[in-house]
């Protein structure tokens, strides 16, 4: 009898297994109908906002990586489209522009650095003025403790 029990629990356990990977079979194909759907959600959003059919909205989704914002925009203004790899060649400064922009550079950081400080500065005063506060406020308990 022993071994009828033991048999029937790995039996169970077997089952439990097998009905363990039909339900993430089960999630799986739900994960990718749901995704299926948003796709297609998103596709008719594109061709709500744009002229595109559904063939042409999925090209365009699918080149923006699923963005539409990016992709009503790529709408709007084709001929703005900037590519990351773009190998155009520098643009060439005068000298003189060289040395302007070196000047604007440094006392844009000479301006921000100083702001800076300045709102550190008053931080620490605020701080400081806060303790000497809560000091005042701590010594007049005390002295009340005490009387």
């Amino acid at each position: 009898m022993e071994t009828q029990k033991g048999n029937e629990k790995i039996q169970q356990t077997a089952l439990t297994a097998k009905e363990q990977v039909a339900k993430m079979k089960h999630r799986k194909e739900l994960m990718k109908k749901r995704e299926e759907e948003r796709k297609q959600e998103l596709v008719a959003v594109v061709m709500r906002q744009t002229d595109y059919n559904e063939e042409q909205s999925r090209e365009k989704l699918e080149q923006n990586k699923y963005d539409v914002s990016e992709t009503i925009r790529e709408y709007m203004k084709p001929d703005k489209i900037t590519n990351v790899n773009d190998t155009s060649p520098p643009v060439v400064k005068s000298t003189n522009q060289m040395i302007y922009g070196e000047f604007r550079k440094l006392l844009d950081d000479a301006a921000s650095n100083h702001r800076r400080e300045k709102e550190n500065e008053e931080r620490r005063i605020q701080y400081m003025q806060n303790l000497q506060q809560k000091r005042a406020a701590a010594m007049k308990s005390m002295k009340k403790n005490i009387e």
